[in-house]
């Protein structure tokens, strides 16, 4: 027997069964051995090799073929056999037949006749037998099988074999099974029974247990593979009972040493554990409790660790046991969560448990501490339960990361921040509120977004100039060097982020030793890195190789590839061998004083060496630049050099442009990477700086793939202070934008307004942007010092404030500050060509330098702007500058570089632009000072090609001599043969016509002859008609046919005709037209003609078409035109004079400025050519004189704007002496609107213009005349002198000539010919009837001469006339015409109520009208006047009948207000109140009628006290609610006519004649009787009833209604039965409100409901009217 196992049971000996199967074997393979000679089986007869003695079937053959051997060997006794399958040599599980074979084979062998030498043979024999004949019966053999595996067992117990066991064996032992035996405790014998069925289920074997008084038995039956399971099973059951193991099914709780006191406690609820949660619970040891079955078994270990304060541990299956933190954690990764987690802080210990178990790790595996163990934890890919995410947070981890530096504890940090990111678990608050945690946690999505871009792109770039393109992993330690690109970006990441911390706050600047740790670097590195770049937090980074770029294609010989050479960066201008010794000395002076002398042979050979020259540079050549080198002498024969301050400024910036240079090439880079990832619709990151800003407005003017809104955006961001002020100044502005130069923003600007069509740039920014480039031309002394911007920068500054949009801040902004560019850039170049105290020739013309070119582009620049914006602005210094300038050129016009073409070619551009605007004296003197030098220069110079000459100089300079008085013939002849001596195949379409054009304009074409004839013979105008671009095509053609004019190339003529008349989208334009024209008309070639004659009938086609042509083309084409060809012009004339240019003229109603513009754009072209137009001018000339009477020119003593006068006279102006003889009428009512207005000072411009007017409307003789024209005119004069009546009106006319049949066919022809406006032409045009822009015409020619004399009179006073006063004051007046009835047409409305006639006679206090001069008015008006009745709340006045007999038309005084606009408001005489017919008016707007003032000296005597009254009744007004109806008008006259606009016109009376008989007046009939009552008490009780009624209607609030008493008054003569009229009585279902007629609230305005109610409450109450 075995010793006793831990779980109760012990083991057997394994020789139970051992001897008996070795000795079976061996028996086995005796009897399976054949004999060789005999034919015998060997078989062994002993077995087994315990049986030594007894030989072998093999062994006896041995001995029989080796006799000699047999003989030697010692003899061994026989043994016999133990076990039968020994005894026939066979095994165990032997069958039946194998058995029988077995026994006869042996017996053969060992049968002792045939072994009779062997007294053993016997024996031998007999065991064989006795074996067989146990084993051949089936019941004996299993019993002896049995007895065999159970006595070894029994005899280790000490006990016989048990029969029944015996028993039991042999009937479950099958062939081949074994017995085993397993020793248990007693305790758990009763314990096994019940389970023993699912023990042998489980193992497929046999279990027999019996037991004794100390020791119980398991006996094991079956296979031996089903015996070891078995024998497993049986042991795993055991300790399951003894609680070593836990159960299959539930687990084992371990109680801890200093928890065994309450294990009673817990055993005493264990029973209702079991019936709450559905589990088995009992105690199976001291310190262990097994807990069985059921899903909650998680809910009772929670109860288990409570009542053992989480201190107990638990047993699994597995054999894992897991302490408290450890099983919480292994639920929630099972999904069962809920009180197992305990409540305090896990300690150190329990901290670094949970996590090794979480990473399936041995405690003592590593000797990691608790913050590495907390990095493996976060980093893995475990699954972070509550527990876990305690430990790795807990106090003792968060200490022992303080302990350590803060490079050693970022991988924990970053961990964290990822984990905070990715997951949401709950840390510990010391961890969740670190700042570093915060800043990590929030950089992510903040390189993610839109501010965090820069700083993304800035990773990238340097994350890839730090890696190679070479596929390889490169480690970390690599990568994170201390002076990498790497760390200059961790660099500015923390600079980022202390300047501009991100809105939403959480993020300070991490520690700046973390840039070498990988951890942190691959968290952030991973959002700024692309798809060609890897990373790994062990390996390191990866770049990708790149793709190898395609091969170009390779260019033809003799042209270049496009491609290629935008690719070829912009080489930047290069030093003159002065610049490179200025920059060699200042490298070496600042090595050591800046201030000390260099030995001059140093500096020599340094300078040398630099520009790798070989030839000696000698001491003059030092001394011969004076700006630039101090020489001095030292010793004998030693000499040493500096710079001069002024050297040492140049050279000072270049050296700063060339270092910023390399760092805009760092942030165009990031630009580049920011713009590629900035979407269209996104705002800009908060966190741009302003050189980014810089290089994205840079790049976003380089490209249309962007929103056309982000230049802006990032314009007002570079210029807005960082809180939303008004702007940064223009010195912050400029230090900000560094590296950066204003130059480049500005070109930037540029760029982008003409990419994106101007897009809203703010104006504040561009202004701020050029006050910074204004700032940028000046140094300054001030700490830190500036030096002033090179000059290709000031230059590229002029150029683009010459562009939109910054031109137009000159028209828009008022203020001199805005626009100080222009100053500060004239100021520049006056400082670069002062004098210096060695007199020497400035840098900028020197030829010493490389300043020429930049700075006369400077200049040319300048010159440009100053002609754009100097309408805006006065800047003398741009004038002094330039006449600085000149002086300079004058006195050092040796020193000119002749070498320079472009710079030659932009001063000359400079000084022609300078003197071909400005009016100065000064400056054209100026300008032609410096044109003269320039030309000096350039005829010493060598126009070669090969001299760097070429034809855009050339023409440059060509162009500038052409537009200035300077034309000197030598120099065109110097430029026409440098122009022929350029090859043919180098000429340019559009360069060749910039030439042609030049030289023309000059007037020295015949000088490019020979090269035109070069151009010729190559058939080259004919090529060239079209231009492949299309861009100016058309405006190219004048230039060509000049171009074939001067080569006689007459045969490409042809094809001028057929190019101008193709198909193509747009129209020829007509400056085109003309200018060919007018190249052509002087020529008398049979093809020259006939291309001019075809196209001047293009060009009358295209103004058919066109509404309005440009007036200088008209002009030049009338000038062209007019001299050979008749019928052309006449053609000309018509189709200017068509209906459409006809009825473009504005109403009459329009402004001034849009009248005279209009007569401008009509008029003046064909002035200036001397030529007429009748109905232009008649139609102008009957436009203007409507506008007079429409805007009240034509009314006496109205005060007119001072305005009015200069806008009449401009007017006036317009038409030509000869226009003025055939319109009498105008010349009328322009004299008459003149008299009418104040006369200006002698002094003044509106004298001499009114001066001019006069002297051009005195007669002359007509020259010319419109055949047509004047038959339609005399057609209409004699309508209108048809009949008996001498005036007629407009309407009247047009009716006369629309009925009759004949007149109605002229009618539409001069409608079709004139326009709506036909009758205003005639009119204007007509000298046998008179019309001064009413609606009445009169049957009686117009009086000029009289109209002109009166106003001459007028102007004696101011002696504005001079020596003509005589001559226009001794005119002749033409005879006067009667005096007829003036028409009023604003009437109709406000017109008073008519009265019966009545005998009335003089009465004391009356109205007394007298001392009219016309003694027909005075007929009509003068008399006594009466009230009767008010008007606009001001009284009626009616006359009283003179004669006496008493009866006369009823002639009315009455006043209107401004209604209907300021030119009806006054005092007017008239027979009815608002009539379309009055007689005088007076525009004083008095409460009674004006003394003075009318019209003829009319005087009104008022006597406020009126003996009788009218009777009572309502002036007719608007807005009434039941008007009563006016007095049928007389037959005789029709309704007052429209004019051409469709608006009614008011005319002024006109003037009477002195000359006509009283008895010319019309006959005025009787007045009405008035009655005899008193009209002021009647009106003072009906107003005194009106205000009653007024406060009886709010008597809470009496004064509230009394608002609309003058309403009421004026509308209703204050008459409350007038009021009651109101009432709607056929409506009585109707609210208060809806029975008052609505007009009644328009005319009194009432739109609150409140007091519409009142009213009606009231009305409802009155008396019926």
């Amino acid at each position: 027997m075995g010793a006793s196992a831990p779980d109760g049971t012990k083991e057997d000996h394994e020789k139970q069964s051992q001897p008996s199967d070795a000795s079976a074997s061996a028996s086995a393979s005796a009897s399976n051995a054949k004999p060789e000679k005999d034919g015998t089986r060997a078989a062994e007869a002993n077995g087994a090799s315990s049986s030594a003695s007894a030989p072998s079937g093999a062994q006896a053959e041995q001995t029989r073929e080796q006799p000699e051997k047999q003989e030697e060997e010692p003899r061994q006794p026989y043994v016999p056999a133990k076990c039968h399958y020994e005894a026939l040599g066979v095994q165990a599980t032997a069958t039946e037949s194998e058995i029988k074979k077995a026994y006869y084979d042996l017996s053969r062998v060992h049968h002792p006749d045939k072994n009779q030498q062997d007294p053993d043979a016997k024996v031998r024999f007999q065991r064989i037998g006795e074996a067989y004949q146990e084993l051949r019966d089936r019941t004996k053999r299993a019993k002896y099988d049995a007895t065999k595996f159970l006595e070894p067992i029994f005899q280790s117990i000490g006990q016989p074999v048990n029969e029944m066991v015996a028993n039991w064996v042999s009937q479950n032992l099958v062939p081949g099974a074994k017995v085993e035996s397993m020793e248990i405790d007693r305790r758990y014998v009763e314990q096994l029974n019940p389970n023993l069925r699912a023990l042998q289920n489980h193992c497929q074997a046999q279990f027999y247990q019996f037991h004794t008084h100390t020791r119980g038995v398991v006996l094991i039956v079956g296979q031996p593979a089903n015996i070891t399971r078995g024998r497993q099973a049986l042991r795993e059951f055991m300790e399951e009972l003894t609680g070593t193991r836990a159960p299959r099914d539930g687990l084992v709780f371990i109680v801890p040493p200093n928890g065994l006191n309450r294990m009673p406690m817990m055993a005493a609820n264990f029973q209702n554990l079991s019936w709450q949660y559905g589990a088995h619970i009992n105690q199976v040891a001291q310190d262990r409790i097994v807990a069985r079955g059921g899903p909650r078994l998680p809910a009772v270990v929670a109860q288990l660790q409570q009542w053992m304060d989480f201190r107990g541990t638990v047993q699994f299956p597995d054999g894992q046991t897991l302490d408290a933190w450890q099983y919480a954690h292994a639920c929630e990764l099972g999904g069962i969560t809920g009180g197992l987690e305990p409540p305090r802080e896990p300690d150190a210990a329990a901290a670094r448990g949970l996590m090794c178990h979480a990473l399936q790790m041995a405690t003592s595996e590593q000797p990691l501490n608790l913050l590495q163990l907390a990095v493996r934890c976060l980093q893995s890919k475990i699954q972070l339960t509550k527990p876990l995410a305690r430990a790795v947070s807990c106090e003792s981890v968060y200490a022992e990361y303080q302990r350590l530096p803060s490079k050693q504890g970022a991988p924990l940090v970053c961990a964290f921040a990822q984990k905070l990111i990715s997951q949401t678990v709950t840390f510990h608050r010391n961890f969740t509120t670190d700042s570093n945690v915060q800043t990590l946690m929030r950089l992510g999505p903040f390189l993610d977004g839109n501010d965090g871009i820069v700083l993304r792109s800035k990773g990238y770039i340097a994350a890839k100039e730090t890696v190679p393109p070479d596929g390889q992993w490169h480690k970390w330690e690599e990568v994170l060097r201390p002076d990498g690109r790497l760390a200059i970006f961790w660099k500015d990441l923390r600079k980022l982020l202390q300047e501009k911390p991100p809105r939403h706050g959480g993020m300070l600047p991490p520690p700046a030793e973390w840039h070498s740790v990988p951890e942190v670097m691959a968290t952030v590195l991973k959002h700024c890195v692309g798809s060609d770049l890897q990373l790994d937090p062990q390996q390191g980074l990866l770049r990708k190789p790149e793709p190898a770029a395609p091969a170009a294609p390779q260019a033809p010989s003799g042209e270049s590839s496009g491609a290629a050479e935008a690719a070829v960066p912009e080489v930047s201008e290069e030093l003159t061998q002065t610049e490179e010794a200025e920059d060699v000395i200042h490298g070496l002076s600042k090595q050591r004083d800046s201030g000390a002398y260099l030995e001059l042979g140093h500096v020599t050979q340094n300078i040398q060496k630099r520009s790798g020259q070989t030839d000696k540079i000698s001491k003059k050549w030092y001394e011969q630049y004076k700006l630039s080198f101090d020489v001095q002498k030292v010793g004998s024969s030693d000499f040493r050099v500096k710079l001069t301050p002024s050297g040492y400024k140049r050279a000072e910036v270049r050296s700063i442009e060339r270092e910023r240079e390399c760092l805009r090439k760092q942030e165009r880079d990031v630009a580049e990477a920011v713009l590629k990832r900035l979407q269209q619709q996104q705002d800009l990151p908060r966190t741009l700086r302003e050189p980014e800003l810089c290089a994205l407005l840079l790049l976003a003017g380089e490209t249309s793939s962007v929103s056309s809104d982000l230049p802006a955006m990032i314009l007002k961001r570079l210029c807005a202070k960082p809180e939303g002020g008004k702007g940064v100044s223009a010195a912050d502005l400029l230090g900000a934008i560094r590296p950066f130069n204003t130059s480049q923003v500005m070109n930037a600007i540029v760029s982008c307004s003409r990419l994106f069509r101007l897009p809203n740039f703010d104006e504040d920014s561009l202004v701020a942007i050029m006050q910074a480039a204004a700032l940028d031309m000046h140094d300054t002394e001030k700490n830190p010092r500036r030096f002033w911007a090179p000059l290709q920068v000031v230059r590229d500054c002029v150029l683009s404030a010459g562009r939109a949009p910054f031109v137009d801040l000159f028209k828009q902004r008022k203020s001199p500050k805005d626009k100080m560019l222009v100053a500060s850039a004239a100021l520049r170049v006056s400082m670069e060509v002062s004098k210096t105290e060695e007199n020497a020739c400035p840098v900028c013309l020197s030829d010493g330098y490389s300043n020429f070119e930049p700075f006369a582009e400077l200049c040319a620049a300048l010159a440009n702007l100053y002609y754009l914006v100097s309408p805006h602005i006065q800047e003398e210094s741009v004038t002094e500058a330039f006449d600085k300038l000149a002086m300079a050129c004058q006195s050092f016009c040796n020193c000119i570089s002749n070498r320079k073409p472009s710079g030659l070619a932009r001063l000359a551009y400079a000084f022609a632009t300078m003197g071909s605007f400005h009016q100065n004296q000064k400056q054209v003197t100026a300008s032609q000072l410096g044109l003269a030098q320039v030309c000096k220069v350039l005829l010493t110079s060598d126009m070669k090609e090969a001299n760097g000459w070429h034809l855009a100089d050339l023409n440059t300079i060509a162009a500038s001599y052409a537009t200035s008085t300077l034309k000197d013939e030598k120099l065109f002849s110097k430029l026409a043969a440098a122009t022929a001596e350029i090859s043919p195949e180098k000429l340019k379409r559009d360069q060749v016509l910039k030439t042609i054009h030049s030289f023309n304009r000059a007037g020295f074409l015949k000088k490019l002859e020979p090269f035109l004839k070069q151009l010729a013979a190559k058939s080259w105008f004919k090529k060239n008609l079209a231009d492949p671009q299309e861009k100016q095509e058309m405006k190219d053609v004048p230039a060509l046919v000049a171009g074939m004019i001067c080569s006689q190339d007459f045969s490409s003529l042809d094809e001028v005709e057929k190019h101008l008349r193709k198909d193509r989208k747009s129209e020829v334009p007509m400056s085109t037209l003309v200018s060919i024209v007018r190249e052509l008309s002087d020529n008398s070639n049979t093809k020259a003609v006939n291309l001019k004659r075809s196209v001047l009938n293009m060009v009358v086609t295209a103004m058919k078409g066109s509404k309005a042509p440009p007036n200088d083309e008209l002009e030049r084409l009338l000038q062209v035109g007019c001299y050979e060809d008749e019928a052309s012009l006449s053609l000309l004339r018509e189709v200017c004079c068509n209906r459409r240019r006809l009825e473009s003229i504005p109403r009459a109603t329009a402004g001034w400025l849009d009248l005279i513009s209009s007569f401008e754009r009509l008029l003046t072209p064909f002035t200036k050519a001397k030529t007429r137009v009748p109905r232009l001018e008649a139609a102008c000339a009957g436009r203007l004189m409507e506008a007079l009477e429409k805007k009240g020119v034509l009314q006496s003593g109205k005060q007119h704007d001072p305005n009015v006068l200069k806008n009449v006279l401009t007017a006036g102006l317009l038409f030509s002496p000869e226009a003025f003889a055939s319109m009498p009428s105008l010349v009328q009512t322009l004299a008459v609107a003149l008299g009418h207005m104040a006369i200006p000072r002698s002094t003044s411009d509106e004298a001499d213009q009114m001066k001019a007017l006069v002297k051009k409307m005195m007669p002359v003789s007509q020259s010319e005349g419109d055949d047509v024209l004047d038959t339609w005119t005399e057609q209409l004069e004699g309508i209108v002198a048809d009949g008996n009546d001498s005036e007629k009106k407009w309407d009247r006319v047009e009716m006369m000539m629309k009925q009759d049949k004949e007149r109605s066919r002229l009618y539409r022809e001069i409608n079709d010919g004139l326009g709506q406006s036909w009758l205003s032409i005639l009119l204007a045009r007509s000298k046998k009837i008179s019309w001064m822009g009413g609606l009445v015409i009169r049957a009686h020619p117009a009086r000029p001469r009289a109209a002109l004399r009166d106003l001459g009179k007028k102007m004696e006073t101011g002696g504005i006339l001079g020596m003509a006063r005589l001559k226009v004051t001794s005119l002749e007046p033409e005879d006067e015409p009667p005096a007829p009835r003036v028409n009023r047409g604003a009437g109709g409305q406000g017109e008073a109520k008519p009265k019966a006639k009545a005998k009335v006679g003089p009465q004391d206090g009356q109205i007394t009208v007298s001392s009219c001069s016309d003694p027909r008015l005075g007929f009509t008006l003068e008399g006594q006047y009466v009230r009767d009745g008010t008007n606009h709340n001001k009284a009626v006045y009616r006359r009283i009948a003179p004669d006496p007999k008493g009866s006369v038309e009823a002639i009315k005084l009455y006043y209107w207000d401004d209604r209907d606009g300021k030119g009806d408001q006054g005092w007017w005489f008239g027979p009815k109140v608002g009539g379309p017919e009055v007689w005088m008016h007076n525009p004083k707007a008095l409460q009674f009628p004006p003394e003075d003032g009318w019209d003829f000296g009319l005087k009104v005597a008022l006597n406020r006290r009126a003996p009788g009254a009218a009777p009572k009744g309502k002036a007719k007004g608007k807005g009434k609610v039941s008007p009563p109806a006016p007095p049928a008008a007389p037959k005789a006259e029709a309704a007052a006519p429209s004019m051409p606009d469709g608006r009614d016109t008011a005319s002024s009376p006109a003037p009477a004649s002195t000359a006509d008989s009283p008895k010319a007046a019309p006959a005025v009939p009787s007045a009405p009787p008035a009655k005899k009552a008193k009209v002021e008490e009647v009106e003072e009780d009906r107003f005194a009833e009106l205000k009653t009624w007024l406060r009886s209607l709010n008597s809470n609030k009496p004064e509230q209604m009394m608002g609309y008493y003058g309403a009421l008054v004026s509308e209703f003569d204050g008459d409350l039965r007038q009021i009651a009229a109101a009432r709607i009585e056929d409506n009585p279902k109707a609210s208060q409100v809806d029975q008052v007629e609505p007009s009644f609230w328009g005319a009194i305005n009432c739109t609150k409901a409140i007091d519409k109610i009142l009213f009606a409450k009231g009305i409802a109450k009155l008396p019926a009217a």
